[in-house]
This record gives structure tokens, C-alpha cells and sequence, in this order.
């Protein structure tokens, strides 16, 4: 018995801490030029009309849930979000243009799976454009581009 926890204790010991962001915070970003980052942004996504099928789970500290789900996108910026739970449960779709959803059922359903549009984009592959006046910044470091946008309180790498 004191071996198991001996071989327990070491087992921890040895596992790694909390992981670092995969993009930290305090990077020094220069400021770039914003056409330089709409084109950018522009070759991600798709020229024709596409279908993703995918697989999600999410996890808060009240429910876990996952499921299936489609996102037919319609170049340039629009696209139709559809998803369902576990046994046909949870089910819910979704319209979205640019960075704002134009119809949602349920919405409340749609608001805590995707908290912000671009980040649904950007979980697609796809990244939208920045808006005008939005401050553009990057770091490149070949062949890593990171690029940040930031929209009054919203900041997207």
C-alpha cells in the first residue's frame, strides 16, 4: 500500500503545471498595415459555397453536452449554423453575417455555445476581415504570422 502512493506521489510530481497560452498576452505586436490584414483575412475563406460537417462538445460548470452540427458558408461573410445534441436534444440553428448573428432558435442556446461570432469563424478556419478603423497588429516570426484585431473592447489573435 505505501508503494501505490509512493508510485502516486512521483506520477505527480512529475506531471507538468498549468500549460502557457498558445498566444501569450504580452507579445510585442507592431502595428500593421490594415490592407495588409484584409487580405490576409480574405484568403481564408472559401470561394465557392462549402459545408463543414463537424462534432462538438462543450463543457461549462453547469452542463456537459455534445453532438453533430453543419455550417453551410456562403462566401463572403454569411452562414447558416445548425447543430443538435445527444438523442435529437439541444437542437438549434443559427444566421449569422459578419460578426453578427441575424437569427437564432433558440437563442439562448445559440449565445452560451458561441459567445462571440468571430470566434465561431475562426473555429471554421475562417477569419473575417478587420472592421475599419480597427487597430491591426502583428508578429511575424516565419513561418508564424500572429495577427491581432482590436475593436473597441474586443481583441481577436
Amino acid at each position: 500500500m505505501k508503494l501505490s502512493y509512493i508510485g502516486a506521489c512521483w506520477l505527480l510530481a512529475g506531471c507538468p503545471g498549468k500549460l502557457p497560452p498558445l498566444v501569450p498576452i504580452t507579445l510585442a505586436l507592431a502595428p500593421a498595415d490594415g490592407a495588409a490584414a484584409v487580405a490576409w483575412a480574405r484568403a481564408t475563406l472559401p470561394s465557392r459555397a462549402t459545408a463543414i460537417r463537424f462534432h462538438w462538445k462543450y463543457q461549462d460548470p453547469d452542463r456537459r453536452w455534445g453532438g453533430r452540427g453543419q455550417a453551410r458558408i456562403a462566401p463572403p461573410d454569411s452562414l447558416r449554423f445548425d447543430y443538435v445534441g445527444p438523442l435529437g436534444l439541444g437542437a438549434g440553428a443559427a444566421v449569422v453575417v459578419g460578426d453578427s448573428a441575424l437569427w437564432a432558435d433558440p437563442e439562448k442556446n445559440f449565445r452560451s455555445l458561441v459567445p462571440a461570432v468571430r470566434m465561431l469563424w475562426a473555429g471554421l478556419g475562417m477569419v473575417l476581415p478587420p472592421a475599419p478603423g480597427a487597430g491591426v497588429f502583428v508578429l511575424q516570426v516565419p513561418p508564424v504570422a500572429i495577427w491581432r484585431f482590436v475593436e473597441s473592447a474586443d481583441t481577436l489573435d
